[in-house]
């Protein structure tokens, strides 16, 4: 397992698509219907048991943690955590943009890079653990600047 870990002075902003940043449970109020799709997409297409439901979303975001929904051509294709670890450090997870539905290959990229962009100011570090064999979530980190 490797970590990757990210200061932000590295951190270059890359612009497209749309996003949704959740941050307490008001905002579930419009997107709720659009998570529990993904987190369908997501079961279908891994075999994860139940990886995490939507009452788990509702605990993560009591809980002071960051949802990122990502949208292309209106359509809901990933999301994303963030939960805080110190006043100046994020630990992101659960990092998954669907391949049901047509979408750019760099989607997974940008949608990390808006991600992050959008976080507090005040956050200086974001962190990832990864497994060696995800090549494709490496990819997405390195090109976001961060290191092992």
């Amino acid at each position: 397992m490797f970590k990757y870990n990210l200061n932000k002075s590295d951190f270059n902003e890359i612009k497209e698509f749309d996003i949704v940043h959740i941050s307490n449970l008001d905002g579930l109020k419009t997107t709720s219907n659009d998570i529990k799709k993904l987190i369908k997409y997501f079961n279908s297409e891994y075999h994860w048991d139940e990886m995490f439901t939507y009452v788990d979303v509702l605990n993560r975001l009591t809980n002071g943690h960051h949802l990122f929904i990502l949208y292309y051509d209106s359509n809901p294709i990933g999301y994303v955590f963030f939960e805080p670890k110190k006043f100046d450090e994020f630990f992101l997870y659960n990092l998954y943009v669907t391949n049901k539905l047509k979408r750019p290959n760099y989607a997974p990229i940008w949608f990390v890079n808006k991600s992050i962009s959008l976080i507090p100011a005040s956050v200086k570090t974001i962190y990832c653990y990864c497994e060696e064999w995800n090549t494709a979530a490496h990819n997405i980190f390195e090109k976001n600047g961060f290191k092992k």
